[in-house]
């Protein structure tokens, strides 16, 4: 037990030093290196590749693999639990349409974009679901409702609070960034919930996490000459909706995918060791 504990820890270490150094790496990737680029589509793409690098060479690195598997039944019974996400996304989708934006970015422009959002989900879903989740879950103990949902609280509250880091951006204000931090800590915690759901199939998650980046920027013009920071500006006024939304919306889903019924299959039994599931990329090892 104090070994599993030990490592756990080193684990959720890991998964600090890794967010970390991909902080590091964006600010100087964006600031430094990049300065120079005008394209703002070319210059979030490389910043976002930048910053994707560590954690795809610390899980091959170290030996993370299992990070990249996922329990096929859990996946089929559990897929349903991202619908919310993908029928949000839609709607952000028939949003956009309606809209009417003029299309001012060229088509190298949207591959950049589409591909920067990819970059996105397999990203922040491999540091903050696949690292730190499942380091905090092995933490906290894996034998009752309660800690699995204190080890998704955990996961969003980190989730939400690296967002704001967004306000050293001199272009976006600290009103925003705090905006967008307590929203994305609520989204985080429903996400975390599906990716516990569906046998930690990471991939599905960062296929929703990026579907639902895309299609909100895509909602609010960011093909039509708006820049990433000025979307964030503009959604980050404060108001009671943008504030308790979240919490009651992203809040509720996340106890309802993680009641008591559905989460036996995630349980372990400590004491015995065994348990009614055991999913193959339960941790970060």
């Amino acid at each position: 037990m104090a070994d599993s504990k030990k490592d756990a820890l080193r684990d959720l270490a890991i998964s600090l030093a890794l967010i970390a150094i991909s902080l590091g790496i964006t600010r100087l990737t964006r600031d430094l290196l990049l300065s120079g680029v005008d394209d703002p589509f070319l210059k979030d793409f490389l910043v976002e590749v930048a910053m994707s690098m560590p954690a795809f060479v610390a899980t091959f690195a170290l030996g993370r693999t299992s990070l990249y598997q996922w329990d096929g039944s859990l996946l089929k019974a559990g897929w349903t639990a991202g619908l919310f996400s993908i029928a949000y996304s839609a709607f952000q989708l028939v949003v956009a349409t309606l809209a009417g934006y003029a299309i001012t970015a060229s088509p190298i422009q949207i591959v950049l974009f589409v591909a920067q959002m990819a970059l996105v989900g397999y990203c922040e879903e491999m540091l903050f679901r696949g690292y730190a989740q499942n380091a905090f879950h092995r933490i906290f103990g894996e034998d009752s409702q309660a800690k699995v949902l204190l080890a998704v609280a955990c996961s969003g509250l980190l989730f939400g609070g690296m967002h704001i880091v967004n306000a050293l951006n001199p272009t976006i204000t600290f009103t925003a960034a705090l905006t967008q931090s307590l929203n994305v800590i609520f989204f985080g915690m429903y996400i975390g919930a599906v990716y516990f759901r569906t046998g930690r199939c990471l991939w599905f998650l960062a296929a929703l996490h990026a579907l639902n980046d895309m299609s909100a920027f895509l909602s609010h013009g960011v093909l039509s000459g708006k820049t990433a920071d000025a979307i964030i500006n503009g959604t980050g006024t404060p108001s009671i909706a943008r504030l308790v939304v979240p919490i009651v919306l992203f809040g509720g889903l996340t106890l309802f995918l993680l009641r008591p019924s559905k989460v036996k299959p995630l349980l372990h039994d400590e004491e015995t060791g065994g348990g009614p599931h055991r999913a193959p990329a339960d941790s970060a090892r």
